[in-house]
């Protein structure tokens, strides 16, 4: 249940961007420049937080092994 709190955080982020375009906070221009922020920097900053506090040796081997592309 690693994942609920990371979802949790994003829609939070989403909802905050939502409010603040419907109170005019930013405007429609501002959109893209904060989209790429998050995209390019937020989310990989959630994400490398979040897998550098996972314990390796807690994970399913046969889960991590079936995530592997299979070779042609």
């Amino acid at each position: 249940m690693e994942v609920l709190p990371s979802l949790f955080t994003i829609l939070v982020v989403v909802l905050l961007g939502l409010l603040s375009r419907k109170t005019g906070i930013f405007k429609e221009e501002h959109a893209k420049t904060l989209s790429s922020f998050v995209y390019y920097f937020g989310l990989p900053a959630l994400f490398f937080t979040k897998l550098s506090a996972l314990d390796i040796f807690s994970l399913d081997i046969q889960r991590v092994l079936g995530t592997l592309p299979l070779a042609a």
